[in-house]
């Protein structure tokens, strides 16, 4: 009976630390945030995940970087007042050829300026962007940490390159909002398993 036991803590033990980080993006120690840098490559990776093919990016024919923001990732023009499914910042997580992901979570840490958008809603490509996972409420003049249950859309088994889009709408005046780090919480986070 014991060694049943030890043997059944053994493999819980192995099941729960096999979930953990996966992907990070942070913005310590950078600079100009997507002015220098338009391709985002994750600041830490999970053994598994290709670093060169995760990455977030801007591409300024949806939205416009933000020139002045020296330690955050800031677009502008966020000023429709809904869902604009043409302008998006773009996430993608790609796991390393021969691995499996399955995820847990992704974590959003956005600054919205005191006239920045009011909304933040995101979508995958599993169903070519056409659901949206996620919509929650920001909060002008302060950080908004969106959390998003990825384990309950059965986002596993993973074996291709998957992207998120993230949608940011409902600014006025200077229109702009950042993914940043807040008191400890890096700008970007995803939570999952790499096999």
């Amino acid at each position: 009976m014991t060694i049943k036991m030890n043997i059944a803590g053994i493999l819980l033990g192995m099941f729960f630390s096999s979930f953990g980080q996966i992907a990070e993006w942070s913005t310590a120690g950078v600079e100009n945030g997507f002015e220098a840098n338009p391709v985002w490559n994750c600041t830490a990776a999970a053994e598994g995940i290709d670093p060169s093919k995760t990455v977030l990016k801007l591409d300024e024919t949806r939205l416009s970087k933000n020139y002045f923001a020296a330690k955050s990732f800031t677009c502008r023009h966020l000023n429709d007042q809904t869902l604009n499914p043409e302008r998006y910042i773009q996430l993608i997580l790609a796991p390393e050829d021969g691995k499996i992901l399955d995820l847990i979570c992704l974590e959003l840490n956005i600054y919205s300026t005191g006239s920045g958008p009011q909304k933040v809603a995101v979508r995958t490509s599993v169903d070519d962007y056409y659901a949206t996972i996620k919509t929650q409420d920001l909060i002008r003049g302060a950080h908004s940490l969106v959390s998003i249950d990825l384990a309950a859309l059965g986002l596993k088994k993973i074996r291709e390159p998957l992207e998120f889009r993230i949608y940011l709408w409902g600014a006025e005046g200077m229109q702009t909002a950042s993914l940043t780090d807040s008191r400890r919480v890096s700008a970007v986070r995803i939570f999952g398993s790499v096999k």
